[in-house]
């Protein structure tokens, strides 16, 4: 009934339509050509300004396989519409590519000092046993009776 009315207004806040992603090829290959314009500009005006890229993307991806053949004879009336869709999927995919090579550099860098942590903790660990085998080899030589410790008198008797 929105798209009859052919009021963007009105479809803008019916942002998802209540349909579910799994039903939109559904919707898109029984939409009437006369509503896939205004489908189309609404879709590309959304990409804009909406944070749900996978949704319209599924709009966009069905229409145009659904629709191809009519919006390839309508293409001098549909093409603002369809350089908008265009231009706006563009922008979203560069600003997608861009987020995702930085949480790649995060992500290295976050193993990165992972690595570096645990070798370090490795190290620590190391550290101590060697420091407690020491402490231990200590402990067994002072329990040793050294020759100083037993009271001679050899030397004093002149023998």
């Amino acid at each position: 009934m929105i798209l009859q009315l052919l009021v963007l207004r009105v479809i803008t806040p019916c942002r998802s339509f209540q349909v579910p992603h799994n039903e939109i090829e559904l919707i898109c290959t029984d939409l009437p050509t006369k509503f896939v314009s205004c489908l189309v500009k609404f879709v590309g005006a959304e990409v804009q300004i909406s944070r749900h890229l996978h949704f319209y993307a599924l709009w966009s991806k069905h229409l145009l396989l659904q629709h191809g053949s009519y919006l390839r004879q309508n293409s001098v009336e549909l093409m603002p519409a369809l350089n908008l869709l265009h231009k706006n999927l563009l922008i979203k995919t560069k600003d997608v590519t861009a987020m995702c090579d930085r949480n790649v550099h995060t992500i290295q860098f976050l193993l990165t000092m992972a690595q570096m942590k645990r070798a370090a903790i490795r190290d620590l660990k190391t550290n101590e046993e060697d420091s407690d085998e020491e402490e231990e080899d200590n402990e067994d030589s002072d329990h040793l009776m050294a020759d100083d410790d037993f009271p001679s008198n050899w030397e004093e008797n002149g023998h």
